[in-house]
């Protein structure tokens, strides 16, 4: 019994060293004030934000080009883009994978 409890305590005791990953501060004009990993998280995008996504910039400010060629996708793999927006990712996506099928869907009909 004496065991057990040692155990719980521990397991408590370390549980309450983890810090947070996130940080918080005054909201910039297009944030919520939460920050992960030093980038503030932005508010929710709507349809109207859709050129921003689309922009010539993207590559560049986001290293995009990176992030796609660095997944592990099989030329056969079939990819669910949940949330996928304006397709920005599933067009990239679909390149990796002509043998495979990429489905994209977006709560936004508008997207």
């Amino acid at each position: 019994m004496l065991l057990r409890v040692l155990f719980l305590l521990l397991g408590c005791t370390a549980m309450a060293a983890v810090a947070s990953p996130y940080e918080s501060g005054p909201p910039s004009m297009d944030g919520i004030g939460k920050v992960y990993m030093g980038r503030e998280i932005s508010q929710v995008m709507g349809h109207l934000g859709a050129p921003w996504l689309e922009r010539n910039s993207r590559v560049r400010e986001e290293r995009t080009d990176l992030l796609v060629a660095n997944l592990p996708l099989e030329p056969d793999a079939d990819i669910a883009d949940i949330g996928a927006g304006t397709g920005y990712f599933s067009f990239r996506m679909a390149r990796r994978v002509p043998e495979g099928t990429v489905y994209a869907v977006d709560i936004q009909q508008e997207m």
